[in-house]
C-alpha cells in the first residue's frame, strides 16, 4: 500500500490539521509507514460555499503548507507526494452545484463522495447516478465501513456492491469487511481518513498494510492505485 486516498492534513481548511506543523506531523507519519503519495481530501460540505470558493481556500492551505516546509527546513523529499481532491458530502440536489467535476482527484475523473450518516434512503443512490451522468465522473464511495451500523445487509449491498463505484475502505475497517470487498472483485482503494497527528496510531494503517500483503493483494492493488492517481 503506497497511496493513501483519504486524508485531512491540509492546515486550517476543515476539521483536520489546524496548523502547518500538524500537517507535517501527519505527512511524516504516513511516510514512515510506506505511503509515497497521499490525496488531500478536505471536506466540501453543504453550507452554501461555491466550488470556486472552496478551491481558493484549498489552494491557500497548500501555499501555507509549502511555505512552512520551506521556512522550517523540512526535507520535502522525505514526505509523500500530494495529490489534491475533496471529500464531497452527498445531499439531495447536489447536482445543482456547478463545477463538481473540479473536485475530482487531481488528474482523474474520480470523485470521493461521503454519504450522510443515517439510515439508508432511496434518493442517495439516485443522486450518485445523477452526479455520474451529469458531470461525467466516477464515484469513489468514502469510508464504506462506517455505514455498516446504519444500513441493513440488503441496503449495504444495494448501495455499494453494484459494480459501478469504487469503494474506499478506511484502514481501520474490520478484517472481515476487507476480505469481503477483496473477494467481491470490485475496485477499491484505502485511506486512513487521518485528521489528527496525536492519534495517528489509531487510524489502522499498519494493520491494513499487513492484511493486504498477507492476502497477496499488493500487486493488483498498487496497479489500480497508479491508474486512479494517473501515475
Amino acid at each position: 500500500m503506497k497511496v493513501d486516498f483519504h486524508s485531512h492534513f491540509l492546515p486550517g481548511i476543515d476539521d483536520g490539521a489546524k496548523t502547518p506543523g500538524q500537517s507535517v506531523e501527519i505527512l511524516s507519519y504516513l511516510a514512515a509507514h510506506g505511503i509515497e503519495t497521499v490525496a488531500a481530501t478536505p471536506h466540501f460540505a453543504r453550507h452554501g460555499e461555491s466550488v470556486a470558493s472552496f478551491l481558493e481556500r484549498r489552494a491557500d492551505a497548500v501555499r501555507r503548507l509549502d511555505d512552512y516546509i520551506e521556512e522550517s527546513g523540512v526535507d520535502r523529499r522525505s514526505l509523500p507526494d500530494i495529490v489534491l481532491g475533496a471529500e464531497v458530502h452527498l445531499y439531495e440536489d447536489l447536482t445543482e452545484r456547478e463545477g463538481l467535476d473540479k473536485l475530482c482527484y487531481e488528474g482523474t475523473d474520480h470523485i470521493l463522495l461521503e454519504l450522510p450518516f443515517r439510515k439508508f434512503e432511496g434518493w442517495e443512490l439516485e443522486e450518485v447516478y445523477n452526479i455520474m451522468y451529469q458531470f461525467k465522473v466516477k464515484p469513489v464511495m468514502a469510508h464504506i465501513n462506517r455505514y455498516v451500523d446504519y444500513y441493513s445487509k440488503s441496503e449495504f449491498s444495494d448501495m455499494f456492491y453494484n459494480g459501478d463505484f469504487t469503494l474506499q475502505l478506511n484502514a481501520e475497517a474490520s478484517p472481515s469487511l476487507f476480505k469481503k470487498v477483496m473477494k467481491s472483485g470490485y475496485p477499491f482503494v484505502v485511506g486512513c481518513d487521518i485528521h489528527n497527528p496525536d492519534s495517528a496510531a489509531s487510524y489502522g494503517l499498519e494493520k491494513a498494510k499487513k492484511l493486504l500483503d498477507r492476502r497477496g493483494f499488493s500487486v493488483e492493488f498498487e496497479r489500480y492505485e497508479r491508474s486512479v492517481i494517473g501515475r
